[in-house]
């Protein structure tokens, strides 16, 4: 740092002392100045004082000169004021200053000049590209089975990678909705002659394209179709958009600076644009302001268009031009076309404006700057692709009901086409809410918010198609085809391999690789060869080896190269050749076609003598000439046509292949009178040869018409017999036989051999002779340079064939072994592409302005007069001096450059002058320094100095080509080979598909494809700087295999996907929320409410419908003839399918879920409508909640209402409609009960079926192992039995056999445990949870006794099918109980009862060993009581219990075998509509449960009660009673004996009083006690009484009234206004005539009768009309009974049969095991699982 010190008033005022970084005495000038300009300003002023300032270093006297300012020092500096003229001072520090400025501006200015326009505008571009590829499903893999709802995967059965030109501006692939096209060679099938290669692409394109089903988000439409009126530039980024140096210039400084003025001078700019490059390859250039452009080079030629010679391909604009592919030859110039189109305007891009852009037209490369501004941006074409993934996704077996929410709704498929407007506000669209069941890579592609009602969707765009018959069904039998895009089958095999192009290379010292004979005379030369002759080299470009061949296909051609020559040679030996030329006679030779052979019928297209020639069946040609019948040649049959006057003619059936119709049936026109629209088979019959075993001539139509003779049905007079057949008649009927007379004369073959004796054949061949490649005649006429067929070679030319030759250096080779391909896409990859700008050069020229010029002179005008007043001193250099010097040495060019010569010759001019003018005495020297001064500034007026040179531009990314080469074909067999040019610029990887089209492979061969790299290997270390400009990375990318097979798969689920990779930056997995199989079921069955209308009659519906009842699944897995059993032969006749049908109810019956309703239950009442009202299905709630409550508990439409009755049943039923007034909900249906409990399943469900099926059956398994699986997921079980499969249920059930130590074998029972390892006491349950996307979780289950005593014994097992948590809840307890309830195994052998049990049936077991005493026998005898009121049994022991009959706590169960007929398949089946019941009775029980109520005689007869009588309560008098009790299908009770006694005083309460059927009948006498509606078979009279203490108490005889009227008859007075039989009118006392039987806790007088007045309300004792329940036991004499006595352990054990096997003839093995009811109840109505944390159902 130094001290700077200011004296005087300037220090005063600005400071005396300064502080700054400063080395010299003009820096610390300039640092002043630039601190506070007011210094410089208030030196100016003191100037016009005359008072200037000057600068000492410390410690010295004088002022420093010019020269020592710029030296630097370590000592401080003082300013100092001084008078005018002063020693050492000859300037103000403000003339230094105002020149200081000067120079710097100046300075300034020529900085500017050669200022780098360094705003190159890069290129860059972004392509969305996927690599990897899908493993495709093999032939012969298992095609899967679903079932019920669930989210499944795929296999690939076609998946490919086809990539797309990709518009990053637009945000669109280009010509997406039409396909990618390639160049279509001539031998394709679908190959049309008039379209050409590309145009015959464009009309057949079905692998790609768009879909009919393609789905767009509409914000992300909205988004894309609006206007890209962005500028160029970045506008929205923290520091502006793109803005060009002029701007900033204009923007920085005060004046213009380029285009120059008086004040800061002139720049001259000389351009020198596309250095480095040679002018010549860049087409049109603008010279003026360097932009240039290609031009297309398409040939100007009618049949060409859209074409590019090969010359001229290097240097077209089009960004992808592909050559016709041919067979390989070296001289062949290859013809190029487009094969990358645009739809939308490209307007950047360079193009004619004359130009129709509209359609589809060929994209270009575009030009350097848009609209030639470089401020518009770059207008190069950038090289973007992005990759669209398309795969065809086998499901599984159909028919399938579709896709589905993920609350298993279902949701139709609909290929509605989207509205192409989109919309940027979220909208509802239900059309497309099928793809909330697709997810890609685990994400729903929409999504609907349940809060707004609004679509939400996840990717951009997605094509989507599904195979479906015409009805929407999913995977039916006759389902239609996928789009055309999906199918064929497709697979892409990665490559991704880099290209290497060849070495360069000097060709001129490798000639001897072209092989060259010597010419010889008469040789047979092939095209391609080179012959040398007289010392030149010559290229045979016609063939000369083609031998005439009857059948070729000979045309003659304007252009010699294409025109035939051919070769006869004799048959003798050493014959010579003969070679001809075809005429142009051979044109004519027309292909025959059908189409427009007559316009109206007026006029005939050939006529006689016309010359045609057609494609025979054998593929030769043939030649012929239309004879006299040419006129009956039709042509197409036309409908709009009347031919009813054209019979014995010939019609041409319309071609199905396109194109000319060349080779179609024909048809003879039989019939007379057809009339316009009648079908062509109705008024005509084809015309085929007789039976030719090598050859069909049916599409060899003039062949047939040649050779009449030969045809079927042509007999030997020319006429054909044919049948007269009325088609008004439906089906047609044949009438009348009638004669034709067959055209003989239209059309004849001719020979066209040449050399022969028919003058035909000179018209149209040319002998030719052939001496040497100089030497051709025709006759007498040269015609060497007509025919070309050979032309010399310069040694250029022969260079640059050996290049081309050799330039596949190297490949990549790719196999191709399935012989089904016929297609395939070459997936080229150009990974950087470019060639780097050596930048524009500008040289540069600097003129001074005016303004200083006028400086100059004045201040050597100020000199000369300043000289001529001052006399002369010694030069004194002030600050200023110094200070301008130093600036210039500092801001200017050296000295030694051009531009540091100008500015020093400024510098020195001036000062020279001002040193002069100081000099002591020297006034002529001032003088002449101002002359000086004068004189130089005229110079510099008219002078231009030479900035510099500067580079612009440089680093700009202009477009290169990329060219490759495949070749192709079939193994051993000639080549094709196409090139591929692909013009632009590439930062990223660009992916270009190019389809090319096998050649036909009779011969089954593997097919080879090679792709070469033709850009060569550049070595900028030999070449230099330029080859290091180019940009040419390139590589094979993939191949795609296509079998253009039409693939149909009926009775399977196909989805085609198509998604690219801009939204899916991989190929995306794809998963599918489907409703699964549709199968049988059963006519009565709705699957949406699970419910059944009445009875089956065991037919099934028409259409399968779906559900996920397993009962039903597995009836479809066993019954299916195309995966499940019945493909091996088992019929539905052999499949228990009632005991399915009674299994699938008990699945479809509603159980708790375990989660607990979110709020508390509440009591509701369904409202009955008024008569004549329709039924709404209304409920109002019939508690105390208020209007808040209510509407948060209840207001949620669509959910469902979880309603629980008394009964313990529940039901679920939606809620339609909200009715705030009444607090009423509406509900889809009505429920069952009037009342009941209910909650809203809000978040969670709170009921739910007790079974489901929800499975994907992917590999194939044993059929029983499999069967059993499906079962077990219900707890059931199958079984073969009786040529049949037979189902059990683990379920709440009764036995059906009892089995006692009398009726099993002497052996008696044998009893195991279960060993404890197997009882398990911790279940962990795998299943898939639906409500969390199916992902698998674990579901726990323990019984903490069971571990306590038997320590944790664990088990996890596979929850096959279960998507429930409730469910699988309810497995995992199963488990458990099972393990820890049922330990004991049982086992006896029996005789012919055990023929009856089946597997899974229920039996009792009372076995001696375990009882105190006998219980169980055998039955002696068997006495029913004639009304089954008892029945009194005999038994073979006696039986110790004690049984009081006058208290029935002591009464005794007694069990009985009972045989019965039971219910089979076979009769079942043979019923109409079946009964639940009649399915029940397939396994009815064998047993039955009665009450013993007395025992005697040793205690060997037994007394068994049967419940005829009930109590009924109710408030009735006598007579209401009788007919309550008749209305009740009964009587008021009757008791005849003790035994009735007893049975009906069991029934009555010992607290009730109730009305029996009797009464004291009084008149007409004798009065006596009778029972109202008494037996049959007795009087009524009532001669058993168990009266009551005190009673009976009948009061006096009965009174009779006299009637007034005139016959004086009696009237009765009786207790009962409305019963005339008895009567007492002692009423008081309540002493009536009419019995009733008390009940008291004295069971001595329980049951004893009373009588009182009938009038009393009481209740009453029902007894049934006939009961024949004990009628069951009437056979049961000589079978077990088994009696129970808990007091002496004799109580029934029950077991599940496991197995039944039979040992001899009736003599059966039985396997059971323990059976505990209990446990059903305690896993359903305790099941309990925690409540989710957040809402699972939507």
């Amino acid at each position: 740092m130094k001290n700077i010190y200011i004296h005087g008033e300037l220090g005063v005022k600005f400071g005396k002392k300064w502080t700054l970084d400063v080395r010299t005495p003009s820096e610390a000038i300039r640092a002043i100045f630039s601190n506070d300009p007011e210094i410089e300003k208030y030196i100016y002023e003191r100037e016009s004082k005359g008072i200037y300032y000057g600068i000492k270093k410390q410690g010295s006297q004088v002022f420093t000169t010019i020269k020592e300012s710029a030296l630097q020092t370590d000592k401080d500096f003082h300013i100092f004021p001084q008078a005018h003229g002063g020693s050492g001072f000859v300037f103000s520090l403000v003339s230094m200053a105002v020149t200081t400025a000067a120079s710097m501006y100046v300075s300034k200015k020529m900085a500017e000049a050669m200022e780098r326009d360094d705003e190159t505008i890069a290129t860059q571009t972004e392509s969305f590209l996927y690599e990897g590829s899908s493993n495709r499903y093999k032939q012969g893999a298992v095609v899967p089975v679903g079932y019920g709802n669930l989210k499944v995967g795929s296999s690939v059965i076609s998946s490919c990678v086809i990539n797309y030109d990709y518009n990053s501006e637009f945000q669109k692939i280009n010509i997406f909705q039409d396909g990618l096209y390639s160049l279509m060679p001539n031998y394709h099938k679908y190959y049309d002659l008039q379209l050409g290669p590309l145009y015959s692409s464009f009309a057949l394109n079905l692998f790609d394209g768009s879909s009919r089903s393609r789905f767009v988000d509409p914000a992300y439409q909205y988004i894309v179709e609006l206007d890209a009126s962005i500028e160029f530039g970045s506008n929205d980024g923290l520091y502006g958009g793109f803005e060009p140096i002029s701007s900033q210039r204009e923007r920085f400084t005060s004046l213009p600076a380029k285009k120059g003025n008086a004040i800061g001078g002139y720049y001259y700019y000389t351009y020198n644009f596309f250095k480095g490059i040679t002018p010549s390859f860049l087409e049109k250039i603008n010279t003026s302001g360097g932009n240039w452009w290609a031009d297309t080079k398409f040939i100007e030629i009618e049949g060409l268009r859209g074409a590019v010679k090969e010359s001229d391909a290097i240097l077209s604009s089009i960004v992808c031009l592909q050559s016709l592919p041919v067979v390989i030859e070296d001289e062949t110039e290859k013809i190029f076309y487009p094969i990358s189109f645009a739809s939308q305007d490209l307007e950047y891009l360079k193009a004619d404006k004359e130009r129709d852009r509209r359609g589809q037209f060929p994209i270009e490369v575009g030009e350097r700057w848009r609209q030639g501004k470089k401020e518009n941006g770059v207008g190069w074409f950038k090289l973007e692709s992005a990759s669209i993934s398309k795969t065809v996704d086998l499901i599984c077996e159909g028919p399938i009901e579709g896709f589905s929410s993920k609350e298993g709704e279902p949701i139709p498929f609909s290929a509605i086409p989207q509205d192409p407007k989109g919309e940027i506000a979220p909208s509802r669209n239900n059309s497309d809410d099928y793809l909330r069941g697709v997810f890609l890579d685990g994400v729903a592609v929409k999504e609907v918010n349940r809060d707004t009602n609004l679509d939400g969707y996840n990717i951009n765009e997605f094509d989507i198609d599904v195979g479906r018959d015409d009805d929407n069904n999913i995977g039916s039998d006759d389902q239609n085809l996928l789009e055309p895009q999906y199918l064929f089958t497709a697979h892409t095999v990665d490559i991704g391999k880099q290209l290497f192009g060849p070495r360069t290379i000097n060709w001129s010292d490798h000639s001897s690789l072209l092989q060259v004979e010597p010419f010889a005379i008469n040789s047979l030369y092939s095209r391609n060869e080179y012959v040398s002759f007289e010392g030149n080299i010559y290229f045979v470009s016609v063939p000369l080896d083609e031998l005439y061949e009857s059948g070729g296909d000979y045309q003659y051609d304007e252009d010699p190269g294409n025109n035939s020559i051919i070769h006869t040679k004799g048959e003798e030996e050493g014959a010579l050749p003969v070679f001809y030329r075809a005429s142009a006679a051979m044109d004519d030779y027309k292909l025959f076609i059908g189409e427009d052979t007559f316009q109206d019928l007026k006029e005939a297209r050939y006529k006689e003598g016309d010359k045609v020639r057609s494609k025979k069946s054998d593929g030769n040609m043939g030649y012929y000439e239309m004879g006299l019948d040419s006129h009956k040649f039709l042509g197409i049959y036309d409908e709009t046509v009347n031919y009813g006057d054209k019979q014995g003619y010939i019609l041409m059936q319309e071609s199905i292949q396109g194109g000319p119709n060349s080779n179609a049936p024909i048809f003879l026109i039989t019939g007379d009178g057809a009339k316009v629209g009648d079908p062509l088979q109705s008024i005509a019959s084809g015309i085929s040869m007789r039976v030719d075993e090598f050859n069909d001539r049916t599409l060899d139509p003039v062949y047939m018409l040649s050779n009449y003779q030969d045809i079927d049905g042509v007999n030997e007079a020319g006429q054909v017999v044919v049948e007269s057949i009325d088609y008004t008649i439906q089906p047609p009927v044949s009438s009348t036989e009638a004669t034709i007379d067959f055209p003989q004369s239209i059309v004849s073959e001719v020979d066209i051999e040449p050399g022969g004796p028919i003058d035909i054949r000179d018209e149209l061949w040319e002998k030719i002779t052939i001496t040497s490649p100089l030497d051709i005649k025709r006759g007498e006429e040269d015609i060497t340079d007509e025919v070309g067929i050979f032309l010399a070679r310069t040694s250029s030319e022969l260079d640059s064939l050996l290049e081309k030759r050799f330039s596949e250096e190297n490949y990549i080779a790719h196999t191709v072994i399935n012989p089904l391909v016929e297609e395939c896409y070459v997936s080229l990859q150009v990974d950087e592409l470019g060639y780097i700008y050596q930048g524009d050069e500008v040289e540069v020229e600097y003129k001074i302005g005016k303004l200083w010029t006028f400086l100059l002179l004045a201040m050597g005008i100020y000199q000369i007069f300043k000289a001529t007043q001052e006399s002369a001193s010694s030069v004194t250099y002030g600050i200023g001096v110094g200070a301008m010097e130093t600036t210039f040495s500092l801001s200017a060019p050296p000295t030694g450059t051009p531009q540091g010569g100008a500015i020093a010759g400024i510098t020195s001019g001036v000062w020279a002058a001002r040193a002069t003018s100081h000099t002591a005495g020297a006034v002529a020297a001032g003088v002449l320094g101002g002359v000086l001064t004068v004189i130089l500034s005229f110079v510099l007026a008219s002078h231009r100095f030479s900035v510099g040179t500067k580079i612009e531009n440089s680093g700009e990314l202009w477009p290169n080509k990329a060219r490759f080469r495949i070749k192709y074909g079939n193994e051993g067999e000639e080549n094709y080979e196409t090139d591929i040019f692909i013009y632009g610029v590439a930062t990223s990887p660009y992916r270009k598909d190019v389809k090319i089209y096998f050649p036909p492979n009779p011969n089954q061969r593997d097919r080879m494809v090679k792709v070469y790299k033709l850009n060569r290997e550049r070595n900028p270390v030999q070449e230099g700087e330029q080859a290091a400009r180019y940009k040419e990375s390139m590589s094979l990318a993939s191949i795609t295999e296509i079998t253009p097979a039409v693939m149909s798969y009926p009775n399977s689920v196909v989805i085609g996907t198509r998604v690219n990779s801009k939204d899916m930056p991989s190929i995306p997995t794809r998963e599918y929320n489907l409703r699964l199989k549709k199968m049988k079921v059963p006519s009565n069955y709705d699957t949406e409410t699970r419910t059944y209308d009445g009875n089956w009659d065991g037919v099934f519906k028409d259409e399968d419908y779906w559900t996920d009842n397993p009962a039903w699944c597995l009836y479809d897995l066993i019954s299916n003839k195309r995966f499940g059993i019945g493909r091996f032969g088992i019929k539905e006749e052999n499949i228990d399918k009632w005991t399915i049908y009674r299994m699938s109810k008990y699945c479809d019956e509603l159980v708790a879920s375990g989660y607990s309703s979110k709020y508390k239950k509440r009591n509701f009442t369904s409202i009955t409508p008024e008569e004549g009202e329709e039924d709404e299905n209304e409920i109002f709630i019939s508690e105390d909640v208020n209007l808040l409550e209510f509407k948060i508990e209840f207001n949620h439409i669509g959910k469902k209402l979880a309603i629980f009755h008394e009964d313990g049943s529940y039901e679920s039923i939606r809620i339609i409609d909200f009715i705030r007034d009444g607090k009423k909900l509406k509900l889809e249906s009505k429920p069952r009960f009037p009342a009941f409990l209910c909650a809203c399943e809000i978040d969670y469900p709170i009921l739910e079926p007790r079974y489901t099926l929800n499975a994907f059956l992917m590999n194939k398994q044993n059929a029983f192992k499999l069967i059993n699986e499906f079962a077990l997921i219900f707890r059931s079980f199958a079984y073969w039995s009786g040529g049949a499969i037979n189902f059990f249920q683990d379920q709440k059930k009764d036995a059906v056999m009892l089995f006692s130590n009398n009726n099993i074998s002497k052996d008696g029972f044998s009893y195991s445990s279960t060993p404890k390892t197997s009882r398990t006491n911790s279940c962990n349950i795998r299943y898939l949870d639906r409500h969390n996307n199916y992902r698998s979780k674990i579901e726990h289950s323990e019984d903490r006794n069971a571990i306590n005593k038997n320590n944790i014994i664990e088990q996890t097992i596979d929850g096959f099918g279960i998507t429930s948590q409730s469910q699988a809840k309810r497995a995992s307890e199963f488990v458990i109980k099972s393990a820890n309830l049922e330990t004991e195994i049982l086992s006896f052998t029996t005789s012919m009862p055990g023929s009856y049990l089946r597997p899974g049936d229920v039996i009792d077991v009372v076995d001696n060993k375990r009882t105190i005493g006998r219980f169980a026998g055998k039955v002696i005898d068997i006495k029913v009581h004639p009304r089954g009121k008892m029945a009194e049994l005999t038994l073979d022991y006696p039986i110790n219990t004690i049984i009081d009959n006058y208290d029935k706590k002591t009464w005794k169960n007694i069990c009985l075998y009972q045989p019965t007929g039971n219910e089979t398949i076979e009769s079942l089946n043979s019923l109409g509509k079946v009964k639940d019941q009649k399915i029940e009775d397939m396994r009815i029980s064998q047993i039955g449960n009665y009450l013993i109520y007395d025992i005697s005689e040793d205690n060997k007869k037994i007394k068994l009660y049967n419940d005829c009588y009930s109590f009924v309560e109710g408030d009735f008098s006598w007579t209401e009673a009788t007919r309550h009790a008749e209305a009740s299908s009964g009587k008021l009770a009757t008791i005849e004996n003790k035994d009735d006694q007893i049975l009906m005083r069991a029934n009555l309460p010992n607290d009730a009083v109730a009305w029996l059927g009797g009464y004291n009948r009084e008149e007409p006498a004798p009065e006596k006690l009778i029972w109202h509606n008494a037996s049959e078979c007795g009087d009524g009279d009532i001669t058993y009484k168990d009266w009551a203490p005190g009673y009976p108490r009948f009061s006096d005889p009965i009174e009779k009234e006299e009637d007034e009227s005139e016959d004086e008859t009696s009237v009765l007075v009786t207790d009962l206004n409305d019963h005339l039989i008895s009567a007492d009118p002692n009423i008081e006392n309540q002493l009536g005539n009419y019995i009733a039987t008390s009940g008291t806790i004295d069971k001595k007088n329980h049951g004893e009768w009373i009588h009182m007045s009938g009038s009393i309300r009481n209740n009453y004792m029902l007894e049934k009309d006939s009961d024949d329940s004990l009628e069951k036991i009437v056979d049961s004499a000589g079978t077990s009974f088994v009696i129970e006595d808990s007091t002496n352990l004799a109580l029934r054990s029950q077991y599940k049969i496991l197995n039944i096997a039979e040992e001899s003839n009736g003599v059966f093995k039985i396997q059971a095991m323990q059976y505990n009811k209990s446990k059903f109840d305690n896993i359903e109505k305790s099941n309990s699982i925690t409540k989710p944390t957040g809402p699972i159902i939507i």
